[in-house]
């Protein structure tokens, strides 16, 4: 069974999480993520051929024709004495094993590209009916190779871009629509070169590095293409949200090799978006932003079109949900004041079979849906949770057929028939529209305006938890929005419940997995334990989130002041082993001390951070000190039997927070856990108190805005 490797995490450099690195430990961290993805996630001899096989007979029948005439042009031509200048090169590269060098075969790689797409075009008129497939398109290379392309989030240069472009059009026209530099936002594929038979896994890697850049910056890209090239032997790779699907080699000195790989490309030319990735329900301008989406409803049956206002979250990892964000407006809507939220992300889901009518506990629309119920009414909680309007499982049509996106559809025919495709991990490609009038939370002006919204968030948090059993289980930056109020107030939203649970249905018996993201994930999530868990899990992510904020600023502006190369401990939970991020929360939370002089030391030294420091501080010792409990209750690691006894026989105050009881690694993971667990036992409890100390400083900060605001508009002009 594959799934997606807790390895895979890096982000793209400009995300909140990675603010903290240097250029050198990203590039360092995505060269070990890609080598374990391509060791641990790669399934060779996939069948990629098949997914971009037109779904139409007739279409397939006609594009068989056109291979073959392609073929036999370029067969008559490689065995010429006389070479067109143009393509001269391209023998160059089917006619030798390995080149002198790499950059050396940049030039016949993309000749044989171009004859190829030029042959299409040619072919295409002397064939019957050929009109009929008129739309088809062609794929050509940039002309400019081994370049860092435009939008790339590192300096990474990639060796051949594909893009595509329309049949019989000019240069002219292509040095129009591309000019020159390759762009992440238009390229279609990325070949990576490697001089030598046999170093696929090297350019695998380099694929798979490159590839983040796609999904940033084609928000219509479901799923990428690439091909790798060593010496003459090709392989085409399609990169899912879990898997790496690898085809059986082509080598291109030899003329079936030659065949699949025209075939192949030919293909590409003729078969729909989707099948090369693209998301059809996902309409964009002609500078790529983008225009429309549909939202499937999953209660009516009725898809919605929205249009697009802007992004407000991309895809920034190779693996895993994909999720993006998109301020819209309902095309219904002729005043376009009534702003949503459109939520797009591949979560893991309950495979049915036809027939089956079991509900998907996991599905966030389910789960938004019982929220939406039973928290309607709520004045107090009103527009700080994301309120579902429409949603559902994305459809694709194919052909005279509509399908549900999902791994299955999207993937299920690239499985060699060795795989069994019933046992991988399974995602369902879901969209929701939400009643939502948001921005991202870094859009805070200052400090009090963050600690408003993160009181607001863990306000409806708790009420969801309470009322509704449901655990939100991913407490990150990226969830918590904002909305502006007049006199420079603030409204926290808590967005996202892709990862939440609703624990009235949870198998005690099932191990937790991990969910969310490492800087922000609680120590238990980290280690996947088997202590419960509660809403004591996101209350830990809060303080991380608070501390990450506070180390590197609230804001943009603030961010200016952040000291990027200053070592600091708080960047350690950026790592990429849970267990040595798990390692370093502990340490640095097992005493006041080692919290204040570690951690909360190193918050910028502006304006309203001290407050920032001294709610968290008080969270913090509310939460992992909480004087209302034993010492079973207090810290991060277990407490040795003989201090209980020593404990109990003095009759003294628990331990302080500057106290560590017991630094030593426990033998037993059930036993070192065993504070959690005593937590976990009273999780209401300690939650409410929690929520007690927000909601108290809430208040101290809206005063301190109203101050601010007064003191604003009395000031003379």
């Amino acid at each position: 069974m594959t799934s997606t490797p807790q390895k895979s995490r890096s982000s793209h450099a400009s995300t909140k999480s990675n603010i903290t690195r240097s250029a050198r430990d990203i590039r360092d961290e995505r060269k070990k993520e890609a080598e374990y993805c391509v060791r641990h996630n790669m399934v060779p001899d996939a069948l990629v051929a098949e997914a971009a096989k037109p779904r139409d007979d007739g279409l397939a029948a006609f594009t068989a024709q056109i291979a073959t005439r392609v073929c036999e042009s370029l067969e008559a031509f490689i065995h010429t004495d006389e070479h067109s200048k143009k393509y001269a090169e391209l023998v160059k590269w089917t006619g030798m094993k390995e080149q002198s060098s790499e950059s050396a075969m940049y030039s016949p790689i993309s000749a044989f590209f171009t004859y190829v797409s030029k042959a299409i075009d040619s072919v295409h008129v002397g064939i019957p009916d050929g009109g009929s497939y008129s739309r088809a398109c062609v794929i050509l290379p940039y002309d400019i190779t081994d370049r860092n392309p435009i939008g790339a989030d590192d300096d990474t240069r990639i060796d051949i871009a594909l893009r595509f472009a329309s049949r019989n059009a000019s240069d002219a026209e292509l040095a129009q629509r591309y000019p020159g530099k390759p762009d992440y936002k238009d390229i279609t594929a990325i070949v990576d070169v490697k001089r030598e038979v046999g170093k696929e896994a090297k350019a695998l890697k380099q694929l798979y590095i490159y590839n983040r850049n796609l999904y940033a910056k084609q928000t219509n890209r479901r799923f990428t293409w690439g091909l790798t090239i060593c010496g003459s032997v090709v392989h085409a790779c399609v990169f899912g949200n879990d898997d790496i699907f690898v085809s059986k080699s082509m080598d291109v000195m030899e003329p079936n090799g030659r065949k699949e790989l025209v075939a192949l490309l030919v293909n590409m030319a003729h078969c729909e978006e989707d099948q090369l990735g693209y998301d059809p329900t996902i309409r964009l301008y002609e500078d790529g932003g983008v225009k429309e989406i549909d939202v499937y409803d999953q209660e009516s049956r009725k898809a919605h079109t929205y249009q697009c206002i802007e992004p407000i979250m991309l895809a920034t990892r190779n693996f895993g949900r994909h999720t993006r964000c998109f301020l819209c407006v309902d095309c219904r809507d002729k005043s376009g004041e009534k702003k949503m939220v459109v939520k797009d992300a591949w979560a893991y889901a309950m495979r049915k079979e036809d027939g089956d009518s079991r509900v998907d506990v996991r599905d966030e629309a389910v789960i938004m849906q019982k929220i939406r119920d039973k928290l309607t009414g709520n004045k107090e909680l009103e527009g700080k949770c994301a309120t579902l309007v429409h949603g559902g499982v994305v459809q694709i049509i194919k052909g005279d057929i509509v399908e549900e996106d999902n791994t299955d559809t999207a993937f299920g025919m690239l499985l060699p028939p060795s795989s069994l495709s019933g046992k991988r991990e399974f995602r369902a490609h879901r969209r929701m529209a939400m009643a939502l009038d948001c921005i991202p939370l870094q859009n805070v002006d200052h400090v009090d305006q963050l600690i408003v919204a993160a009181a607001d968030i863990m306000n409806v948090h708790t009420a969801i938890a309470k009322t509704c059993n449901i655990l939100h289980r991913d407490i990150s930056v990226n969830n918590i929005l904002i909305t502006k109020l007049p006199e420079n107030n603030v409204r926290g939203v808590l967005i996202d419940f892709d990862c939440a649970k609703d624990i009235s249905k949870v198998d005690c018996k099932t191990r937790p997995e991990r969910t969310g993201t490492y800087p922000y994930m609680s120590i238990n999530n980290l280690l996947m334990s088997n202590v419960k868990r509660t809403q004591l899990d996101d209350w830990e992510s809060l303080i991380y989130v608070l501390c990450w904020l506070g180390t590197t600023g609230v804001n943009p502006a603030d961010e200016e002041r952040y000291d990027r190369a200053e070592r600091r401990e708080i960047n350690k939970w950026q790592g990429t082993e849970p267990e040595d991020v798990a390692t370093s929360k502990r340490d640095k939370l097992s005493t006041l001390s080692n919290f204040a002089n570690d951690i909360l030391a190193k918050f910028l030294k502006l304006p309203g951070y001290p407050q920032l420091r001294l709610l968290i501080r008080d969270l913090y010792k509310t939460l992992f000190f909480n004087e209302s409990y034993s010492l079973l209750f207090h810290g991060t690691r277990a407490v040795g039997e003989s201090l209980f006894i020593e404990e109990e026989a003095s009759d003294e105050e628990t331990s302080s927070p500057d106290s560590p009881v017991d630094q030593d690694e426990a033998q037993d993971d059930d036993a070192d856990c065993a504070p959690f667990k005593k937590r976990a036992d009273h999780a209401q409890d300690i939650a409410d108190n929690l929520l007690k100390v927000l909601l108290k400083e809430r208040e101290k900060a809206l005063e301190r805005i109203r101050k601010r605001y007064k003191k604003e508009i009395e000031a003379p002009l």
